[in-house]
């Protein structure tokens, strides 16, 4: 089910299965070649450090806000509503799923409302730092919004400056500064605040002539995406999630929510203005899998182990002497089909039925 307001932009669909398979891929590869493995083909880093999927998705979840929201005032429970339809069902037969399988507490429920993140599973820390944004942005809707594009980005700069002076402080104080900047909102608030940003561009440059903003947009993200991606092969060569020692002090991840920030926040809108005139079934179909991508992502972390066995014990056919190019060659053909199927089916019985309880939340503005 789409959205009921705003306008449908595929191309997020096709992002957001993007950032479902980077970090698919991230936990299943590691069945194959250790953490300190560095692909000789470095745009494949992207993919072996997959974590950076997390990353996307927050930069999509400020970017969709963004987009559906311009002009429009939040009712702000039905907002709360809406997300608490979008996320809990699926968390709730996961987290039932992990406490009976012996990897959950029994009291995450109660833990997982308090937003701190303890007793979580399966990677569903991710949803507390999701909901923390959905939580804070109708008030930053009305705080970072401006009334040129100028000041808006402005505004986001200067936010985005306070988070990475707290960064700065945490690392001299307590060191392990990794930890903050991945797990928790001190880091990852970079991604959401670049990708309202994004939005805001995208809603000023869409209606502009297809001629001219076609080839300006395209051309913008394939050098973002060769940039970013020698970026983030850097990023493995230096250690990349897994380093030593692991958390990790280094400055580099102060920093890092930035850099990875302003990377896929360029590619998220560069992409929508390049794929916003797309309806043809190749468009729909891959737009399908990013419809599907949150059961794709809450469901991968124990379907692909369940798969991986299965291979192992019937199967274990080496595709070749690289352990990197076999897991890939397995992922692809056997366990990411698997998930999608899985998934296929958790969004229809699972979501669905929820999805088609949300209510409105945008009224006009009164400006």
């Amino acid at each position: 089910m789409k959205p009921t307001s705003g306008a449908y932009i595929i191309g997020l669909d096709h992002l957001r299965a993007l950032a479902a398979f980077m970090v698919l891929f991230w936990h299943a590869i590691r069945y194959f070649e250790p953490f300190s493995y560095v692909p000789a083909f470095w745009p494949a880093s992207a993919f072996e450090e997959g974590w950076l999927g997390v990353t996307l998705f927050i930069v999509i979840t400020g970017f969709v806000f963004t987009t559906l929201t311009s002009n429009r005032e939040i009712h702000y429970f039905h907002f709360l509503q809406n997300r608490f339809l979008r996320i809990f069902p699926l968390l709730f037969v996961v987290m039932i799923f992990g406490y009976n399988s012996g990897k959950l507490d029994p009291n995450a429920m109660v833990l997982f409302g308090s937003l701190l993140g303890a007793g979580t599973v399966f990677g569903t820390w991710t949803l507390i730092i999701e909901w923390q944004f959905y939580i804070s942005y109708p008030f930053l809707q009305k705080n970072l919004t401006s009334t040129t594009l100028k000041m808006t980005i402005l505004k986001c700069l200067s936010f985005c400056l306070f988070f990475l002076i707290l960064r700065v402080c945490y690392s001299i104080e307590y060191g392990k500064i990794q930890h903050l900047s991945y797990w928790t909102i001190f880091g990852q608030a970079d991604a959401f605040l670049f990708g309202i940003i994004a939005g805001n561009v995208y809603l000023r440059v869409r209606n502009v002539r297809r001629a001219v903003v076609f080839p300006a947009a395209a051309a913008c993200l394939l050098a973002t995406v060769v940039v970013g991606s020698y970026a983030f092969h850097r990023m493995n060569v230096f250690g990349g999630f897994y380093g030593d020692p692991n958390p990790s002090n280094a400055p580099i991840w102060i920093i890092w929510p930035t850099i990875s920030a302003i990377i896929f926040s360029i590619i998220v809108c560069s992409y929508c203005l390049v794929t916003q005139n797309f309806k043809g079934y190749i468009a729909r179909s891959l737009a399908y899998l990013g419809t599907i991508s949150y059961s794709t992502y809450m469901l991968h972390f124990i379907v692909i182990f369940s798969v991986q066995n299965t291979w192992m014990k019937y199967a274990a056919y080496s595709f070749s002497e690289n352990p990197f190019v076999t897991g890939t060659l397995v992922i692809l053909l056997v366990q990411y089909p698997v998930v999608l199927l899985v998934s296929a089916l958790s969004y229809h019985f699972i979501e669905q039925p929820f999805l088609r309880r949300r209510v409105p939340y945008l009224r006009p503005s009164a400006g």
